[in-house]
């Protein structure tokens, strides 16, 4: 079975490597995206990935240029915790491409507030359990 130039695909891998090479500013999934600019060339209409316990949807936004992925999918809520998501909050550039944040769960300011919560948890338990 081939996929035919009218055909769309749908590209699903475990890690969502336009976030985290975004946030660690490495370029990890070079075969990935050779397979999609240069062997689907447009027709991948969404990829989807996991591994981070949280959802996110960026969308590209209208351009002049050639847009290989449309619409990028983090889809690994099925965790025991959730991931922080207000730390891609700045996340708008793959492969040459603009996108916007659509919908997020936790929200970024969710997120935010979780995160500094747990840290003063922690802080609170470490000065009352080991201060003695």
């Amino acid at each position: 079975m081939q996929v035919g130039e009218n055909d769309s695909v749908i590209v699903v891998t475990h890690e969502p490597n336009w976030l985290l090479d975004w946030y660690w500013q490495e370029t990890t999934g070079k075969n990935v995206s050779h397979l999609i600019q240069e062997y689907l060339n447009g027709r991948c209409r969404l990829r989807m990935a996991g591994d981070l316990h949280h959802f996110m949807r960026h969308s590209a936004t209208r351009s002049e240029k050639p847009n290989f992925v449309p619409h990028l999918l983090v889809n690994g809520c099925g965790g025991a915790f959730l991931h922080p998501t207000h730390v891609f909050r700045n996340f708008e550039r793959f492969s040459g491409t603009t996108y916007e944040c659509k919908a997020a769960y936790p929200s970024y300011e969710e997120s935010s507030g979780v995160g500094y919560y747990l840290m003063l948890k922690i802080c609170f338990f470490l000065v009352y359990y080991w201060s003695a």
